[in-house]
């Protein structure tokens, strides 16, 4: 079975996370005059019945797109956070913090949380990510085996553009589920 085949299939996962899951995703580079990340995050997330909590917050210096802008989220009775962090460096991440993964596919099918995930990867264009409990995002991409092992063993799991497919298996990692919508491959260890 190629491993395009394998992770096609959608494997139920388990994230041992403490205290909350964080999902960051290194999206690409934002410019200037277009659409601000978090806003289409939260406009995509209307199908989902998302709600806000108070107005959303946002610093910068009145021109382009905020340094910083978050909203807190209301989700089947769950609290969510959303930050979206534009580096003038070209170093643009969002993040979606939502309660310990057990407590998560308690209330809400692991299918959805998983779409909802999916939904704000693709709706934020992001290139990669990682799932973790509080750890500091990845900024780059593993390039080889060797760099995707250290960065799993810093997260629970990571979130890789498809054609990674081989640096997993050279890493004896496992490639869990295609995210379909945003095209990432949830990999795990």
């Amino acid at each position: 079975m190629s491993s395009r085949n394998r992770a096609r299939r959608r494997q139920i996962v388990e994230l041992p996370s403490a205290g909350q899951t964080v999902v960051s995703l290194m999206l690409r580079s934002v410019e200037d005059g277009g659409p601000w990340p978090l806003t289409r995050v939260l406009t995509a997330l209307g199908a989902f019945d998302v709600e806000r909590v108070g107005v959303a917050r946002a610093l910068g210096d009145r021109r382009g797109i905020p340094l910083f802008h978050s909203q807190e989220l209301r989700w089947r009775n769950l609290a969510l956070f959303l930050e979206a962090r534009h580096g003038r460096d070209g170093v643009d991440e969002l993040s979606l913090e939502l309660p310990p993964w057990d407590d998560l596919v308690g209330a809400v099918d692991q299918e959805e949380v998983w779409r909802l995930i999916d939904t704000v990867a693709a709706a934020s264009d992001a290139q990669f990510g990682s799932i973790g409990d509080g750890e500091p995002p990845e900024v780059l991409l593993p390039d080889d085996a060797p760099s995707l092992r250290a960065q799993l063993r810093r997260h629970l799991a990571l979130l890789l553009p498809e054609w990674t497919g081989d640096d997993v298996e050279a890493a004896q990692a496992t490639s869990a589920r295609v995210l379909d919508a945003s095209g990432l491959v949830l990999v795990t260890s």
